[in-house]
């Protein structure tokens, strides 16, 4: 009997899940994704701004963990889930180079009127002078407070998923928090608290 077939599914770790999906086991990359798919979403979406491009973003970056799974090293240097935050961030970065191809989101505006409660009017409108904040960011900037303040990787894991040294991490996510507050107060907020 194998280590494998004494585990569940959801019990193994990631990079024995990648190699049991290598192994043409699709359970094994279904629970891979179950595990990783909102928060490779989350990322996408605080990067890029859409949640349209973060669910492209996203499955884009499992097809390419599908087709990297045969070549996997479970006992490379990065985990699973920095390697894929890396593939997300680069994912995200490529597609703000491009022109946008369509108008911004509009959901967000349509969430607010339809909203039944104080609470909830003033989340949504939140959300959306977060993300035009955001927005202002350099895409460096923009990937370095999604990563430290949502995805909550900290210093050096943060830094390997931006390809950068811990300093320039730590310099990218400086600047962007003070670009991120002027814009923020650009649109009558004093204080992050009054937001988040």
């Amino acid at each position: 009997m194998n280590h494998f077939s004494r585990l569940s599914v959801d019990q193994r770790s990631d990079s024995d899940l990648l190699s049991a999906a290598a192994g043409g086991e699709h359970r094994a990359f279904k629970t891979l994704m179950e595990r990783h798919a909102a928060a490779a979403q989350a990322l996408a979406k605080r990067i890029v701004g859409g949640a349209s491009d973060a669910d492209d973003i996203a499955q884009e970056a499992f097809l390419r963990a599908w087709k990297a799974a045969p070549g996997w090293r479970a006992n490379g240097k990065a985990r699973f889930a920095t390697w894929l935050y890396r593939v997300v961030t680069n994912l995200c970065m490529d597609r703000l180079r491009q022109p946008p191809a369509r108008p911004l989101d509009l959901a967000a505006g349509v969430e607010a009127r339809q909203s039944d409660g104080y609470d909830q009017t003033l989340a949504a409108a939140n959300r959306v002078r977060v993300r035009k904040a955001m927005a202002a960011l350099t895409p460096g900037q923009r990937a370095a407070i999604a990563l430290y303040h949502f995805s909550e990787m900290r210093g050096a894991e943060a830094a390997q998923v931006l390809g950068v040294s811990v300093p320039a991490f730590e310099s990218l996510l400086v600047r962007g928090r003070r670009s991120l507050r002027s814009e923020l107060y650009r649109q009558g907020i004093q204080r992050l608290e009054d937001i988040l």
